[in-house]
């Protein structure tokens, strides 16, 4: 066979070997647990690809190398095939420290020992079937004659020495943080988004809020904004120039405590809000109310056109929601449609302990109501288990009328749907955060079920779905891996705006803890890949909370910041190069009190670590690995302050621990973490 045809048929092997590790990788561990016990690792289909990319294209420059130094590769000959094997360690180990130095994808260990493995199995396999087809003698004498001939030459102990490279890079990366930082420092080297046309700097000339949570425009205005921040304070101010900055409603007594997740999530205007001979001038706001330890959910009703001081006291409820003690998963958006019903999304944590029903309760989908029960609207039907649900009606043609589940449901099987929008031609678009997993945008329509507990991204979660289930289920348009930092979708918009002609018809949307702005199509069905736009500099639960597009175009997101100092901001798109941007500087070291360190423990531990450190945190379960109790006696009695900083600092990898723990240098401060460590401390002397 010709040179051109054995190296096909070479690479051909090559992609057949990759596609069969794939398949075995989930069933079988090509590194014993004996051996080493690796965590299961989660790559998308995008990081398969770039997989086989590079492991064909290596293979295909070693191969060709080898053709011309040792002669085209002859399958029944002993000593050709072992320099072929060898080649292939070769070409192994060079794709493999490439991928684990230069690329981004979610390295399996036990994924690249399986390719090694069945790649090596097929060329033996290959020898000794075509050498007995051909009735030669002595295959296997001639087979080891050949593997010591070239394992102890020169070329031959030098290529195994250098496969050995990847097993030390792996070892070195997870137990010295130096050589980690430095292949940290490469990979976003190259990786890095230089191409990025757009940069976000504060709308308002380091204008600072106390955490805001969401900014829009009341409807047919476009000179002021309105900034809800999550103590339940309404703040308005002139746009673009900013300034004359008004305090339009406190509702921060009725908001109460707002740890976690709670606190004011979400508002909207009603569709006559601006309307000249309008009376409703009024705004609905979503918030949890904590008091005395029991949690509500409202959405509730506000007039505007009351004198400033009085307008907390023209509180109208609509809906008033027990929900569990976590603190999580309270949904948030408040939107109307153009046909004026409004809609509420509610996260599966709004409901009281003793029941779950959809037919019981409100939790876990978009709800659709008519706040002004226009004519053929229906009356409020079916029995809430706890709270109460007044003051609207039901539209007539919502999906579930007939009493499957209670009837303000408009879409049900969502997990904690954030924040969704109506796109001009009527789609709602949603960004639902996931479990431990998977993160979700989808495009909901009238009566979908989009199958959470059952199903999350595109696979089954192991929980058996219930032969009665309500709606017609869909997949979300896109889904990514939920790890340390990317792990908590914010739901954007379809982009229409002259200023951004790249953007156009895209989906711009954002991720809370990394604080990246995305952008992907709009036009499919399922999307697999999106491309990086921005960053903000604020990151995990000080991170992203919204993200808009206005009415003259401009897009604009809010950053929480700090709970205790008014540090949030919102945030202007630009274009990078029309804008001067400021250097990074090092967080300044601050004074952190208790109170504050328990709320960042809170913010950013409790779902693992549990409300009060004994391991028995919300993801638990999902994460598969035992979780230190701190409150247990003899906690301490082997952990140095150091260690817990350094756990806390560096992640679980740097002090023995699981890598499920992240590392939280760079986004927490030093002062901080410190104060963290007296946080797990005061847990565990707690009982002494």
């Amino acid at each position: 066979m010709s040179r051109f045809t054995i190296l096909f048929f070479e690479l051909l092997l090559v992609v057949i070997s990759v596609y069969i590790a794939d398949f075995l990788q989930a069933q079988i561990n090509f590194i014993p647990k004996s051996v080493i016990h690796l965590p299961s690792v989660d790559y998308p289909r995008s990081d398969f690809y770039t997989v086989l990319f590079y492991f064909s294209a290596i293979h295909a420059l070693v191969f060709i190398s080898a053709s011309f130094i040792s002669g085209v590769w002859q399958m029944t000959n002993a000593k050709r095939t072992m320099d072929e094997i060898f080649a292939l360690i070769m070409a192994f180990t060079l794709s493999t420290l490439i991928i684990f130095v230069t690329t981004s994808v979610s390295f399996d260990p036990n994924f690249i020992v399986g390719i090694a493995l069945v790649s090596g199995l097929i060329y033996v396999f290959l020898y000794f079937t075509l050498s007995i087809w051909t009735q030669q003698l002595a295959v296997f004498e001639s087979l080891l004659k050949a593997l010591g001939s070239r394992a102890f030459s020169f070329v031959g102990i030098a290529i195994l020495v250098f496969a050995m490279a990847p097993g030390v890079f792996a070892k070195l990366f997870t137990s010295d943080r130096d050589f980690a930082n430095q292949i940290t420092q490469i990979r976003i080297y190259f990786n890095q988004n230089d191409d990025a046309q757009y940069a976000l700097v504060n709308a308002f000339d380091d204008t600072l809020f106390a955490q805001p949570i969401l900014v829009k425009q009341a409807p047919n205005d476009r000179t002021r904004l309105y900034v809800l921040e999550r103590s339940g304070r309404l703040i308005s101010m002139s746009y673009p120039a900013g300034g004359d900055i008004k305090v339009e409603l406190d509702i921060n007594n009725r908001v109460g405590e707002f740890e976690i997740e709670n606190g004011a999530l979400g508002f909207a205007f009603h569709p006559k809000f601006n309307i000249s001979g309008s009376q409703a001038k009024y705004i609905y706001i979503y918030y949890t109310e904590v008091n005395l330890g029991q949690q509500t959910n409202r959405l509730s009703r506000f007039n505007l056109a009351v004198h400033a001081q009085d307008r907390a006291n023209t509180e109208v409820t609509l809906l008033a929601l027990p929900r569990e003690t976590s603190g999580f998963h309270n949904g948030g958006s408040v939107e109307f449609d153009s046909e004026g019903y409004l809609y509420l999304a509610v996260g599966e944590g709004v409901h009281p302990k003793g029941e779950i029903s959809p037919k019981k309760v409100l939790r876990g989908g978009i709800l659709r109501i008519d706040v002004d029960c226009n004519k053929g609207s229906l009356p409020i039907s079916g029995m809430l288990f706890k709270g109460d649900r007044i003051n609207y009606c039901i539209p007539a043609d919502n999906p579930f009328i007939k009493g499957e589940v209670l009837p303000e449901y408009w879409a049900l099987g969502l997990r904690n749907p954030y924040r969704f929008v109506f796109d001009k031609n009527g789609e709602l678009w949603l960004g639902d955060v996931g479990s431990t997993k998977w993160e979700e945008v989808n495009r909901v329509v009238k009566g979908g079920n989009y199958q959470f507990p059952f199903v999350e991204g595109y696979e089954s979660t192991g929980i058996k779905k219930r032969s009665d289930a309500i709606g017609k289920e869909h997949p979300p348009v896109y889904t990514y891996i939920h790890t340390a930092y990317d792990r908590a979708v914010i739901g954007g918009f379809i982009y229409h705006g002259d200023e951004f002609s790249a953007l156009q018809g895209k989906y711009v949307f954002a991720d809370n803890y990394s604080s990246k702005i995305f952008t992907m199509r709009a036009d499919l069905d399922r999307v697999d890949n999106v491309i990086t736009i921005a960053r903000a500099s604020q990151f995990a639960q000080r991170g992203v909370s919204s993200i808009v597009q206005l009415e003259n175009g401009d897009v604009l997101v809010t950053t929480l910041g700090r709970s205790a100092v008014a540090s949030g901001e919102v945030l202007k798109l630009v274009d990078k190069d029309k804008v001067h941007i400021k250097q990074q500087t090092k967080v300044a070291q601050i004074t952190v009190s208790a109170g504050e360190a328990m709320s960042t423990f809170s913010a950013n531990c409790v779902r693992c670590h549990g409300a009060s450190g004994k391991g028995d945190g919300l993801d638990v379960e999902a994460l598969g690995v035992t979780i230190a109790d701190f409150s247990a006696s003899d906690f301490l009695a082997t952990k140095s302050d150091q260690f817990l900083y350094d756990a806390i600092e560096k992640g679980g990898y740097a002090v023995g621990l699981s890598p499920m723990m992240p590392q939280w240098k760079g986004i927490l401060s030093e002062a901080e973490i410190s104060a963290l460590v007296d946080v797990i401390k005061s847990m565990s002397e707690k009982d002494k």
